[in-house]
């Protein structure tokens, strides 16, 4: 036993050693990391003997001189490298190419936003930043590729409502968590939609329109892009809410939507205000309301739904992740780019003639946002009885 103890107390101040030998890469660490290393190592010095004199030790039968505490050593040097090894890294990022993943195919919105927002972060960055689309699953292949991607700042990402708060309620087996798989960095844009109708309708305003629905035997049909879009969901919203009388069309495209309510085989769609204003603008529809909280600066002069029925709201949102596990450092710095991005420079007034109402949430206002509106729209999604996959 007094050759243990011996052995014991020099495997202790070897962890202390190994403490120093950690505290002199000081100029490479965050003072987080180092405060952290710092602690576990103080830790381990002050109770390794403590630890190896204890019953637990001595009922495992360990006689080895000194290997566990050359074990505790190790593990704290090895913690020691790898926090080292992270902060380094986040301190050098970037030092190559990043890859930006959009989930849907190119020439929506949600491409063009993303291409205008990387043409100046990549200024910014000073790296090569490629925008990659994978389509498919209504968004959710690119961003389950995105949440298997590395942590190390070199994959990020687009999300929207549909991706982190819709899907997953759509699927029996989600192929990503919207929370646990992705470090959120910032709200970039919110999008409002637009009740179409044909002027052969009739109808003037919300009010009108539920009231037609419930005295035409049927009610009304309405089309979107497909079953679980957030526009056959704002449309399930609003029969939730007004009790009203409509039945959902899905359709693969929009232009067939605009040929059948041009033909009077539909009553009326809902679609994102960008799309709706040329058809407003030239005559073929009515705007009959905006889906947001406020009227669009596009169309100030139609009303909200709210403006008819108080409380409703479909705003979605458009955002950027990265992976979940990204070294805080880097998604601060990349969330700092976007607010300069989007608050003051050229691509903010590229994005405003677009039609976009540019912004930039915090990480933890993102997050809320998800959770906020993933329960909503489970919700509305139960009461529609809207089947999973």
């Amino acid at each position: 036993m007094a050759h243990l103890s011996l052995a014991m107390e020099h495997q202790a101040a070897d962890i202390g050693a190994s403490r120093m030998r950690a505290m002199d890469v000081v100029p490479c660490f965050e003072n987080g990391a180092l405060r952290i290393i710092g602690r576990a190592l103080d830790w381990v010095q002050t109770h390794a003997l403590d630890i190896i004199q204890g019953d637990d030790f001595m009922k495992a039968r360990i006689t080895a001189s000194g290997c566990v505490l050359r074990g505790a050593s190790a593990t704290v040097g090895c913690l020691a490298a790898l926090l080292f090894s992270m902060s380094c890294m986040a301190q050098q990022w970037p030092a190559g190419p990043i890859r930006y993943i959009v989930p849907f195919p190119p020439g929506g919105s949600t491409d063009l936003i993303s291409r205008i927002v990387v043409e100046d972060l990549r200024v910014r960055l000073k790296q090569p930043i490629v925008v990659e689309n994978i389509g498919g699953a209504g968004g959710a292949l690119g961003v389950a590729r995105l949440a298997k991607s590395r942590p190390d700042g070199y994959t990020i990402g687009f999300g929207n409502s549909s991706t982190h708060t819709i899907n997953m309620h759509l699927t029996s087996n989600p192929p990503y968590d919207p929370v646990a798989d992705f470090s959120p960095i910032a709200i970039i844009n919110e999008y409002l939609s637009a009740v179409l109708v044909s002027p052969k309708l009739g109808v003037t305003d919300i009010k009108s329109l539920v009231a037609l629905s419930k005295s035409r035997p049927g009610g009304l049909t309405y089309g979107s892009a497909g079953i679980g879009t957030s526009l056959h969901l704002a449309g399930e919203l609003l029969t939730h809410m007004s009790g009203g009388h409509f039945i959902h069309v899905p359709y693969k495209a929009f232009p067939t939507i605009v040929t059948d309510l041009l033909g009077g085989r539909l009553d009326f769609t809902i679609n994102t205000v960008e799309i709706a204003l040329p058809l407003i603008k030239e005559g073929s529809f009515r705007g009959l309301a905006t889906t947001g909280r406020e009227r669009s600066r596009m169309l100030p002069q139609v009303p909200t739904v709210a403006e008819g029925l108080p409380g409703y709201d479909m705003t979605g949102f458009m955002a950027v992740f990265a992976p979940a596990k990204t070294p805080p450092a880097i998604v601060n710095r990349l969330h700092s780019e976007l607010v300069s991005i989007l608050t003051a420079s050229e691509a903010r007034e590229k994005l405003l003639v677009q039609g976009f109402s540019p912004q930039a949430s915090t990480p933890d206002e993102l997050l809320q946002r998800i959770k906020t509106d993933s329960l909503r729209w489970k919700n509305v999604i139960e009461a529609a009885h809207i089947p999973r996959d």
